[in-house]
């Protein structure tokens, strides 16, 4: 259809996403700040009928529909770049409509959606008592539903593992080639590899701290207090339990709300790191639900702290070759001590001049240290490095040598490759199609849109073979021609060599061409695997 033309681009559905995760963040931020506002007035006497409240109200509530719709299309666009993504690897039919149904189904959307929504609406207010280790709490429709609106923090986590995605040049194509999915789990891995790791996790560390803390802090208040809460209307508030509180291992004392921000969060601290003084602690079932939750946290993040510590203090191959080339070095300056005490040793024992200390030493274990030492001054550079520097030294030098004997091939045996290649490929023709033909006849009628993409995935491995075959046949017969281009060059025999003499006769015209080239075939079978008489 018209204007659909950038639903079949990769790279614009990706910005889209992108886009739309940072607006639904956002959108949730912003309406979570309301959400607190309006809690923080309402704790400080507000009324929650007042102008100022139901203005708070209905900016959360915009906030929160403009997420909703955000996070819809970010499944809807997810969706769309999967049809794509699959067009692009296995050549499916690519259909841009992208219907309600797949979207509806997804439960993890339905979840989203109602983190949302979930707010507490303008002119709406609601009183909720629990009874709690016989004790009475009332909490308020803006505190519970604040809480709720501060779980869309979660959509940070898709802001910042998108951007640590974008940073990673051409990863779709990349992806594809190696067959590892680029996600969020991937990302999670990059944060934790290198120092990087230890300001994410610090971040994160004190992120969980503030919230829960936050979270501390609600649960511990009840809107009985008069201090805090504007006269509420509740009946509960009226009984003993709601005015005077009993804590086992501390008695009974009046309800008051005299906890602060600061000291939930330190509470919420000491139980993260595991230490816990007990001059703060919680009396609500929902408070002590937190702090096992921060005591999660706590354990996680110390875990990854260790964990990210311990690989990012391995020492590099880079560095550990430097530290073997300063063992050599520190060898050689060993060395030369030991060659004077040597020296010495000897010179004071012709002359019968050695002192006590020179009497103790063993000249057995000394020759043996000189030897030791000298065997490490003779270290090789290229035998300091590791073991992984030195596989991509030889992988280089294979390659290299690889394209070099290709390049050459190709212009020495340039016709017989060609139709040795062609040989190849007449020969699995017929092959290939009757196969394919005899499994579309057994295959309903569904699956015959798949026959031409298995006809392209067997043409390729085919070729793939014949390729090979065709290299390493190649290459027996280019060492073929170095042996005989060596045999010519040398004047005097070869020892042990049986085909000298046919050379040698080669060189003097005794053998035409067609005894040439039939000596040439057979050294080729000989050293190289064999090759087609053909060629």
């Amino acid at each position: 259809r018209k204007g659909w033309e950038w639903r079949k681009k990769r790279d614009i559905i990706d910005r889209k996403r992108r886009r739309n995760g940072v607006m639904s963040s956002l959108f949730g931020m912003l309406g979570t700040v309301a959400a607190v506002m309006q809690n923080e007035l309402l704790i400080r006497r507000e009324l929650p009928e007042s102008t100022v409240m139901n203005i708070l109200k209905g900016v959360n509530s915009g906030c929160s529909v403009l997420c909703a719709i955000c996070v819809f299309n970010i499944y809807w666009l997810n969706i769309l770049f999967a049809r794509v993504q699959a067009h692009l690897r296995r050549g499916q039919d690519l259909n841009p409509d992208i219907p309600l149904g797949p979207i509806l189904k997804d439960r993890t959307f339905w979840l989203e959606v109602c983190l949302c929504l979930a707010h507490n609406p303008p002119w709406f207010t609601f009183e909720f008592d629990v009874t709690n280790l016989d004790n009475t709490i009332v909490y308020r429709s803006e505190t519970l539903l604040c809480i709720v609106n501060t779980l869309r923090c979660y959509l940070l986590w898709r802001v910042v593992t998108d951007q640590i995605l974008d940073t990673l040049p051409r990863r779709h194509t990349v992806a594809m080639f190696a067959s590892v999915k680029l996600g969020k789990e991937f990302a999670f891995k990059l944060m934790l590899n290198g120092w990087g790791a230890i300001w994410y996790i610090a971040g994160a560390w004190s992120f969980f701290v503030i919230l829960l803390g936050y979270w501390f802090r609600m649960f511990e208040i009840s809107a009985c207090g008069e201090r805090e809460f504007h006269q509420t209307g509740n009946p509960a508030c009226a009984e003993d339990s709601a005015i005077n509180w009993t804590v086992a291992g501390v008695g009974t004392f009046p309800q008051s709300n005299n906890i602060y921000m600061w000291n939930a969060i330190w509470c919420i601290f000491v139980t993260t790191t595991t230490v816990g003084y007990g001059d703060i602690f919680p009396t609500t079932h929902l408070s002590r639900v937190v702090s096992v939750l921060a005591a999660f946290v706590g354990i996680v993040c110390a875990s990854l702290l260790t964990a990210s510590l311990g690989s990012s203090m391995q020492p590099s191959p880079a560095e550990m070759s430097a530290t073997l080339v300063l063992h050599r070095e520190k060898a050689r300056h060993e060395l030369l001590v030991l060659a004077q005490r040597l020296i010495a040793f000897w010179w004071r024992r012709r002359k019968g001049t050695m002192n006590r200390r020179q009497r103790r030493l063993d000249p057995f274990e000394l020759k043996l240290e000189f030897k030791r030492t000298l065997l490490d001054t003779q270290v090789e550079v290229e035998d300091c490095a590791g073991i992984s520097k030195k596989i991509e030294q030889i992988v280089h030098r294979t390659k290299y040598l690889q394209r070099a004997l290709d390049a050459i091939a190709d212009k020495l045996w340039e016709p017989d490759v060609t139709e040795m290649h062609m040989k190849h490929q007449r020969r699995h023709r017929t092959t290939i199609m009757g196969n394919l033909l005899m499994e579309q006849e057994a295959k309903p009628h569904h699956e015959e849109k798949n026959v031409r993409s298995m006809m392209l995935n067997r043409r390729n491995s085919f070729i793939q073979e014949a390729r090979n075959r065709m290299m390493s046949r190649t290459s027996a017969v280019f060492s073929a021609s170095i042996q005989e281009t060596m045999f010519k060059s040398m004047k005097s025999p070869m020892a042990g060599d049986a085909g000298f003499d046919h050379h040698r006769q080669i060189a003097r015209g005794d053998i035409g061409s067609k005894e040439e080239k039939r000596l040439q075939m057979a050294f080729a079978r000989r050293h190289g695997g064999g090759i087609d008489d053909e060629i």
